[in-house]
């Protein structure tokens, strides 16, 4: 009994969907066998079987758990080719199937009226009922109510054309090609350029567009495995083509929409090869236009799950793959937060932003000292989609990412990378204008000036050329302030880079200097004397000497005390950091040098201390 359910209810589903062909004499003949098990004298539960088994054949679907319909068109009819010994459409449209329909369900009309045997004239009423229930609904208003609340009902879009029309040529030749015989590179190209053709069509003929794209993804996959280990072709193309052409036109079309819809689903789409990974990704904006709230929501908490999974497929991928799927991710997600209908009150905006969160968190971290090749032009791309994508998020959000507290400072060595990309977004987001200079104004005594200078090196960058935005005024202000706190932080090699940077990169000699983190500290005198000569800095100037003469001070104490081996009192109030021993000599010797370079700004007496100051 079960074996004849299913075997009717399989043969429906292939046929359904319309990507399988299966010889016409092979189903006949298992149709034939159905017929045979509830016409001859065998157990009653065997008559039950074989009835169900017709009826689920035509698509009724009886005892599936899933609803079953059907993917037909009236076009699938009028240009059937009769001469074929394939069928590869549901068995009520085929017409080569007629008179066998028609004789079995006479069969069982029959058997449901005038059977002496009680059992059996339920079993056939019971399969005639669900094959009328299956009649009734085969027009697809059924399906599409029952997904109402999942995806964005279709409005299919009635309109003739030409049968010698280009498009209606075109659609035939897809519609019909022998996806079996011809193999060749060629057609995988046409096909390509007349999906990408009517992707941008605004009307197609009302074919079965669904089994079309299904039979079209298979037949790449046919041909690719064809193709010689050194063909140029790139596998993937056409069925990018396919994913785009069925956005397009999912709206229009409901066998697009149940095919986008099997495709985003978690389930199918971490087994979809990676580029086509990409492409959905990149084009969630055409999903949120065809999908409804509910069905979103859904969307971003697989992309989410997908992820962030530690068992995901994603996991197994090289950092390349895994950074381009998360950049396809930023492009997606940035071009629907920059669609104006997208309402901030929808359901799926919630989700949206967790998976901006699962995002963030896999950023990875920017050192352009440590990268090279492919991985840094990728980890640059990715930074660059990621802090454009966060420029448009909701402040609150970006709120929530990007917080540091002192709490993180003191957990500083289980947590440095972290704060320093939160440190380095803000920072490229304030030279996006997404957010005020202040935004980084208020980590700049505490941390970005303040801490241990690994791995500070590309915050400083980034700060530094946010800084170029901002007018004259702030810019003297950040350099009086670093002056400033080089006198007291614990990492004044820290402060003293970051002086650097910013010396340099406003001085006249800027286009010449070399970006690296030991060349700054050895410019500084350069650098620093260069800037405040200039008029506008000026102002500044006796301001900025004397705190960098006290800076200078200190730090002469602190290499004359580890040459001597002891303590000076005066370090004891405000001590440096034991990790920055080793650069006591040299940074003695560079801050005496922009003393030297200073000195008209500096009193007698001190430039007596500065001609009989020891430097190694």
């Amino acid at each position: 009994m079960a074996s004849c359910i299913g075997a009717g209810d399989l043969l429906a589903s292939i046929l359904n969907r319309g990507v399988h062909s299966i010889e016409v004499q092979q189903v006949k003949k298992m149709l034939e066998l159905l017929r045979i098990t509830y016409s001859n004298p065998y157990p009653h539960i065997i008559h039950f079987g074989g009835m169900f088994g017709v009826v689920n054949a035509m698509g009724a679907g009886a005892g599936n758990m899933f609803h079953q319909y059907s993917l037909t068109t009236s076009f699938q009819t009028i240009y059937e080719r009769k001469e074929s010994s394939r069928i590869m459409c549901p068995l009520l449209e085929s017409s080569a199937f007629v008179p066998l329909l028609v004789s079995l369900i006479q069969d069982m009309f029959l058997g449901a009226q005038n059977s002496d045997n009680h059992q059996l004239r339920h079993y056939a009423a019971w399969a005639v009922s669900f094959l009328r229930h299956h009649f009734w609904s085969r027009d697809g208003h059924n399906y599409t109510n029952s997904h109402k609340n999942d995806s964005v009902s279709c409005k299919p879009v009635s309109q003739k054309f030409p049968e010698d029309s280009s498009i209606m040529q075109l659609s035939l030749w897809l519609m019909h090609f022998d996806y079996s015989q011809s193999t060749s590179i060629l057609h995988v190209n046409t096909m390509a350029t007349v999906l990408r053709c009517f992707s941008q069509a605004p009307a197609l003929p009302g074919f079965d567009w669904g089994a079309v794209i299904r039979r079209t993804m298979r037949y790449e996959d046919q041909v690719a495995k064809l193709l010689p280990p050194d063909s140029v072709y790139e596998k993937g193309t056409l069925c990018e083509e396919c994913i785009l052409f069925s956005l397009a036109h999912a709206n229009k079309f409901e066998q697009l929409l149940s095919l986008v819809d099997e495709l985003t689903d978690l389930s199918r789409f971490r087994v979809l090869d990676l580029n086509l990974q990409c492409c959905v990704l990149h084009h969630l904006s055409d999903l949120i236009r065809i999908f409804a709230s509910s069905r979103l929501e859904k969307l971003f908490n697989d992309i989410s799950v997908y992820f962030a999974s530690p068992i995901s497929a994603y996991q197994t991928y090289n950092l390349c793959r895994k950074s381009s799927l998360r950049i396809s991710c930023w492009k997606g997600i940035c071009q629907c937060l920059g669609d104006d209908s997208l309402s901030t009150s929808s359901e799926y905006i919630s989700s949206m932003e967790k998976c901006m969160e699962v995002l963030f968190s896999l950023l990875p971290e920017y050192r352009t000292v440590a990268m090279s090749g492919q991985n840094k032009v990728l980890c640059t791309e990715e930074w660059n989609e990621a802090t454009r994508c966060l420029a448009k998020a909701r402040r609150g959000l970006l709120s929530d990412l990007l917080q540091v507290s002192e709490i993180d400072l003191i957990q500083r060595d289980d947590y440095f990378s972290v704060i320093a990309k939160k440190i380095l977004v803000r920072a490229w987001l304030v030279r996006l204008g997404s957010l005020p200079l202040t935004e980084l104004g208020k980590l700049k005594n505490v941390y970005i000036l303040n801490t241990g200078s690994h791995d500070l090196w590309d915050v400083h960058v980034g700060v530094v050329t946010a800084l170029q935005l901002a007018d004259g005024g702030v810019q003297r202000q950040w350099l009086i302030d670093v002056l400033e706190i080089s006198c007291i932080t614990k990492y004044p090699s820290t402060a003293l880079r970051f002086l650097g940077l910013l010396s340099g990169s406003c001085c006249r000699y800027m286009p010449f200097l070399i970006l690296d983190p030991k060349t700054v500290l050895s410019d500084l005198p350069l650098t620093l004397s260069s800037l405040l000569s200039t008029p506008n800095w000026s102002t500044v100037a006796e301001t900025a000497v004397s705190y960098l003469w006290a800076s200078t001070e200190r730090v002469h104490e602190w290499a004359t005390s580890l040459a001597s081996g002891s303590e000076a009192p005066s370090l004891q109030l405000q001590p440096i950091d034991q990790s920055e021993n080793e650069m006591a000599d040299f940074l003695l010797l560079v801050m005496h040098s922009a003393c030297v370079s200073l000195k008209e700004y500096l009193p007698l007496d001190k430039k007596l201390k500065l001609a009989n100051m020891a430097v190694r």
